[in-house]
């Protein structure tokens, strides 16, 4: 059995060597637009939204608001997406209400998971 005090020298070794066995460090870019999908589930249709950076854009009475979007090229899967995103209701008064802040990653990997509201889910596709 392998001492706790050990684990704590021994993972980040192990991780530093598994990044050069699974093909090298993956290179970072970042973009000046971000590729949405939002799916209405009233009338079932998907409807691309591109927004750029630093700015948000308004769905019915949603306000999406990107972040900065990470491109991470890996040998394994192409391309791996993730920015973080607010979500935030507007109401007729000048504040709105957050309803979600976090971060949506797009990969090959991993299944897509949405951010679901009651009539729409928003999905990241991808960044230019």
């Amino acid at each position: 059995m392998i001492k706790p005090s050990i684990w704590g020298r021994l993972v980040p070794l192990i991780m530093s060597h598994s990044v050069l066995i699974m093909g090298g460090v993956p290179s970072v870019s970042h973009a000046a637009s971000i590729n949405f999908e939002v799916l209405n589930k009233v009338s079932a249709k998907k409807t691309p939204l591109k927004i750029q950076v630093d700015s948000s854009a308004v769905i019915h009475d949603l306000r999406i608001v990107p972040g900065e979007c990470r491109r991470e090229k890996d040998s394994f899967d192409g391309e791996i997406y993730s920015v973080p995103v607010q979500i935030l209701l507007e109401q007729e008064s000048d504040e709105s209400v957050e309803l979600y802040s976090g971060e949506l990653v797009s990969s090959p990997r991993y299944p897509q998971k949405p951010i679901e509201h009651s009539l729409y889910d928003i999905m990241l596709v991808g960044c230019d």
